[in-house]
């Protein structure tokens, strides 16, 4: 079924890359058979496909023999190595401060994933969590993530802390059990359904040793103007599809049309949903899906018709599609919609 890509900022590409270098080992021979090249990477702030960064972390682990290297560079990265959001939580004035920056200020670096922070009766949890059904395998990448909080948050609490409780929502790799044991304490759950980390309060109120507020304050406020930009790209992703759904019924618009209909020029367009993690022929495919999936799940058009509606000219192109975004025909999805739909009511 086709889903949004999520994408992540190229920090943990780069420091990934210095890591591997100071193994000896040059990440240009794994980078671009993971769909990543590395002579465009000079800018931590870089949107790079989620599942390209996840299958290269993957595959140096692989190709170095070596199973501890997501907790490796957890320990060896440089402090704020995500770019801004790591300058900013880390020059906040305690670790609760710290997690409200990573849990609050998440949209900055990863898109389309779920990331929160909650406190009860004085004891705080950050939460992240995935899209379902991600077919690349997220472990080394996730349990890289999981250790670099948990490594800044020993900064400040000494190097022996651990989490009260933890959850990961994969697996670990064989032979990392006891070295994670000591990371995350006793309390760890594997496959879980998202992934945490429990803070003690006390932890919550200790400072950051790198805490400025000076400099807190200045990052705040351009982490709060990015947010505010990112806001508005996806209000402009949602207006190009409102704007390709006017138009399916008479044309499949281009991305000229398109743009007119929004009020900027093509090339404006283009770059910002590129800004955006997208792309105009990704969004006008989404958009296809989302009138086609609707109108089969939710009426009884002909076929032809649902073809007609998505702005496909033919039955037999309109099946393809159909077939590509959701593994099978479009009756057959239809039918198994309304059977599902009968054993519910």
């Amino acid at each position: 079924m086709l889903r949004l890509e999520p994408k992540v900022r190229a920090g943990p590409v780069l420091a990934l890359a210095k890591y591997l270098d100071a193994q000896k080992v040059d990440i240009n021979s794994v980078a671009p058979l993971c769909g990543i090249d590395m002579s465009v990477l000079g800018d931590p702030m870089r949107m790079l496909p989620l599942k390209a960064v996840a299958r290269l972390f993957a595959a140096a682990s692989a190709s170095t023999g070596n199973v501890r290297l997501p907790l490796a560079l957890a320990e060896f990265a440089e402090l704020g190595n995500s770019g801004l959001v790591g300058h900013l939580a880390l020059s906040a004035p305690t670790v609760r401060g710290f997690l409200e920056c990573l849990a609050g200020f998440s949209p900055i670096l990863v898109s389309q994933y779920e990331v929160g922070y909650s406190e009860k009766g004085g004891t705080g949890r950050i939460y992240w969590r995935g899209a379902s059904g991600f077919d690349v395998p997220m472990q080394s990448f996730s349990l890289y993530v999981a250790a670099s909080v948990i490594r800044r948050i020993r900064a400040a609490a000494g190097p022996n802390w651990v989490p009260l409780s933890a959850t990961l929502e994969h697996g670990i790799p064989v032979g990392t059990e006891r070295e994670v044991a000591r990371l995350f304490g006793p309390r760890l759950s594997l496959d879980s359904n998202c992934s945490s980390l429990t803070v003690d309060p006390a932890t919550l109120s200790r400072p950051m040793p790198s805490a400025n507020e000076e400099l807190f304050a200045i990052y705040r406020h351009h982490g709060n103007l990015l947010l505010r930009e990112i806001t508005l790209e996806v209000d402009l992703v949602s207006r190009v599809r409102g704007a390709i759904e006017n138009r399916l019924l008479n044309e499949v618009p281009s991305l000229e049309i398109v743009a007119l209909d929004v009020g900027v020029t093509a090339r404006s367009l283009q770059r910002r949903l590129e800004n955006s993690g997208t792309s105009f022929e990704r969004v006008l495919d989404e958009t296809r899906y989302a009138v086609a999936e609707r109108l089969l799940r939710e009426t009884d058009q002909p076929l032809m018709a649902v073809a007609h509606a998505s702005g496909y000219a033919s039955q037999s192109t309109f099946t393809r599609a159909v077939r590509r975004w959701l593994d099978m025909p479009p009756r057959v999805y239809r039918q198994k919609f309304r059977g599902v739909a009968a054993d519910r009511s």
